[in-house]
């Protein structure tokens, strides 16, 4: 496996990332925990050490977050210090992609913000995430 630095955080971490959507079940049907958590040791096991998930991977009616659960639950059992860790934050309207003319401010408030970040960190059973993402995204939100 071939490493890099992730933009300015120092984190070396694997060219391939294991993207967790597929183990939230959800679209993808019925996936079972057992199978998730061999997915995620194989990864490892062949040098991944970059796991992004998010909240809305997972049942889309119960919004039950079951990939940052097994993410949590995997990082758990390899040692949380071996791994780097992304989720993201939906939008506040639940829109994908982001709609034109939309503000950050609308879609994306700080106590929604925190509020998601919190859940996340207790739905992955961790303190700290290494990278918290806008799950939407458009250039102009930077104006």
């Amino acid at each position: 496996m071939k490493y890099r630095i992730l933009g300015k955080t120092g984190f070396k971490v694997s060219e391939v990332g294991f993207g967790a959507w597929g183990i939230g079940g959800g679209m993808w049907g019925s996936v079972s925990a057992e199978e998730s958590l061999k997915a995620l040791h194989k990864a490892y096991a062949l040098g991944v050490n970059f796991y992004d998930t998010a909240w809305v991977y997972g049942d889309q009616k119960t919004r039950d977050g079951q990939s940052e659960k097994l993410v949590g639950r995997f990082a758990k059992e390899v040692g949380r210090d071996k791994v780097y860790i992304a989720s993201k934050v939906p939008p506040m309207n639940f829109t994908w992609p982001a709609r034109p003319g939309v503000v950050a401010s609308q879609v994306f408030p700080k106590n929604w913000i925190v509020g998601k970040v919190n859940d996340s960190l207790s739905r992955l059973n961790i303190d700290c995430l290494d990278l918290m993402q806008f799950h939407v995204w458009q250039d102009s939100f930077v104006e």
